[in-house]
């Protein structure tokens, strides 16, 4: 196995690495329950949902448009990947199946993570605490944060 699961700095529990692992390693799957957008939002409607769903702690990985898989489940390891300013992993999705791998080498013990691809509306609703130089301070999407720092400064 390529990680292990532990008490992360970034945010509740993360996943660090077991081992040296290459660039280009299918490190770990992103499993879950597809289901349809409009499926998920029956499912948060529920009153069982509501408390699941209210604590923010949320896994869902959105495959496309259309399609949403909620990550919630005991064999889901890959849900403790953290975001990161500065990842060192990145989601492929090869059909129907996302798998998390890795951009670079990366050491035993660093941690996993990667960027979350939050759009700015979403990712201002997500404080980021990576830590990481030139961190936004919001989980907003790589290509975004030049945009996202000029809002600030003109705040």
């Amino acid at each position: 196995m390529w990680y292990q699961v532990s008490d992360s700095a970034i945010h509740g529990k993360g996943l660090f690495a077991a081992r040296r692992i290459p660039e280009g390693t299918q490190i770990v799957r992103y499993r879950g329950v597809p289901m349809s957008m409009r499926d998920l939002e029956e499912k948060r409607m529920c009153p069982d949902e509501k408390a699941k769903y209210g604590d923010g702690t949320v896994y869902l990985f959105m495959l496309d448009d259309a399609t949403v898989i909620d990550g919630d489940v005991p064999e889901n390891d890959a849900r403790f990947m953290n975001h990161s300013c500065d990842e060192n992993c990145e989601a492929v999705a090869y059909g129907e199946e996302i798998w998390l791998v890795a951009l670079r080498p990366i050491e035993e013990g660093e941690e996993l993570t990667f960027d979350y691809g939050f759009s700015l509306g979403e990712g201002l609703d997500h404080p980021c605490c990576c830590g990481k130089d030139g961190c936004a301070g919001f989980m907003v999407r790589k290509d975004l944060r030049w945009k996202f720092r000029r809002m600030v400064r003109k705040r």
